[in-house]
């Protein structure tokens, strides 16, 4: 049991699919290379996911206060902000009907 409550707080397995993701991406990347000094090491495509988890909270943590969804006011600003992120994400191509 208590292996089970210690995989909720710290789960394992992603280090195993990391690597081996990264073996087959480096065998990939290297077989369709045209020069010797163009080839890539394993340690190039493995991803820093702890670190990128800490970058996420720090991030959220400096990141404005969300607005508040069970009023007028906070629907409204969290409609713009959606719309601006679509805007951003799909450029030009994104028509808004009323």
């Amino acid at each position: 049991m208590g292996w089970q409550i210690f995989y909720l707080i710290e789960p394992w397995g992603w280090e195993d699919q990391e690597y081996r993701t990264a073996a087959l991406l480096t065998m990939m990347h290297n077989t369709h290379i045209q020069k010797r000094n163009q080839a890539k090491k394993l340690t190039s495509f493995i991803r820093d996911l702890p670190g990128a988890v800490v970058k996420y909270l720090e991030r959220k943590e400096t990141e404005k206060e969300r607005p508040d969804l069970t009023t007028e006011e906070g629907r409204r600003q969290a409609t713009a902000e959606i719309l601006k992120g679509f805007s951003a994400m799909f450029g030009g191509r994104l028509i808004r009907k009323k």
